[in-house]
């Protein structure tokens, strides 16, 4: 991997700005912002499987019943509230990974974000 200077950074950037039709500090400004939206998409997206995964797993608890033959929309119930935890339980772990950075320090995500389309 190459070292990379302070200007040639600064120049990539600018470049970069400039393929966008943008600022180097316009495009840090709406970088910072863009962490916080994905926060709060993440979070949305966990508040909805936990809405879908609690409804769904509170239907097959009130017709578990073993000895009988277990009618289709039953399967289909239940399929759907393992399908939802198993996407909760990924979520989750999203959210603990980005969560904190991104709220907390959203320049990091900038930053990172910038470094990645540099390297390229």
């Amino acid at each position: 991997m190459e070292t990379l200077t302070r200007e040639d950074i600064l120049s990539r950037v600018d470049a970069l700005a400039l393929k966008l039709n943008t600022t180097a500090d316009h495009l840090f400004q709406i970088l910072v912002i863009q962490a916080q939206i994905e926060v709060f998409q993440f979070t949305l997206s966990w508040f909805v499987l936990s809405l879908a995964f609690l409804l769904s797993l509170r239907k097959v608890v009130n017709f578990i019943d073993w000895r009988d033959p277990v009618p289709p929309s039953q399967v289909i119930t239940t399929i759907i509230c393992v399908c939802s935890g198993v996407l909760l339980v990924g979520v989750t772990f999203t959210l603990i990974n980005i969560v904190p950075t991104n709220l907390m320090n959203p320049e990091y995500y900038a930053l990172k974000e910038i470094g990645q389309w540099i390297g390229r």
